[in-house]
């Protein structure tokens, strides 16, 4: 199922691809690399994503997702600022680590101490293994971006679009994401 699913979701990005599990993240700029050691890892938690570059050059490995700090790490689909770098650390007073503008999504839903921008749109996973072994999966949308689930007994499947869901086989089940979620285990 797992395989289905990326190769079902790799329609989202062709430019890079990453995943963050309790081992840590690991980006690649090759899917078939990519596929591999997420399948080889057989994490029982991950989050992923599959870049298409509008912004920040793909080659550099910083710009690409899973954003990652400490064991918390995130996903993110949408646009938050198009701002340059030095023009978003300016206006959100941040150091960013890099040229993407997740890294404001990532501060606000940190704690920071501003609101995001209005007309941001967004979908966001968010994964902690930080708390002694507990781990914590929070999905955020706003208005202008769905996220969809597919939930079973065994499984939480989370998906920016349904017919990644639908495509792989998971045809019941299925529902839009109307409210922020939290997982913990």
């Amino acid at each position: 199922m797992v395989e289905k699913l990326l190769d079902e979701s790799r329609c989202r990005g062709v430019h890079s691809f990453g995943y963050h599990t309790k081992n840590g993240t690991k980006k690649f700029l090759d899917y078939n690399l990519f596929k591999k050691e997420l399948l080889s890892e057989k994490p029982e938690l991950f989050i992923a994503h599959f870049r298409y570059s509008t912004s920040g050059d793909y080659k550099v490995m910083e710009n690409n997702q899973p954003l990652t700090y400490d064991d918390k790490s995130m996903v993110f689909n949408g646009v938050i600022s198009q701002l340059s770098k030095s023009e978003m650390e300016n206006t959100y007073q941040l150091e960013l680590p890099s040229d993407n503008d997740g890294w404001i999504l990532y501060d606000y839903f940190s704690g920071g101490k501003f609101n995001l921008p209005q007309g941001s749109s967004y979908a966001f996973l968010g994964l902690d293994f930080s708390h002694d072994g507990d781990k914590k999966l929070t999905a955020v949308r706003n208005a202008l971006r769905p996220l969809w689930k597919y939930e079973s007994e065994n499984h939480v499947i989370l998906a920016s679009t349904k017919d990644i869901l639908t495509r792989a086989g998971l045809n019941n089940c299925i529902s839009s994401l109307k409210k922020d979620l939290v997982y913990g285990w």
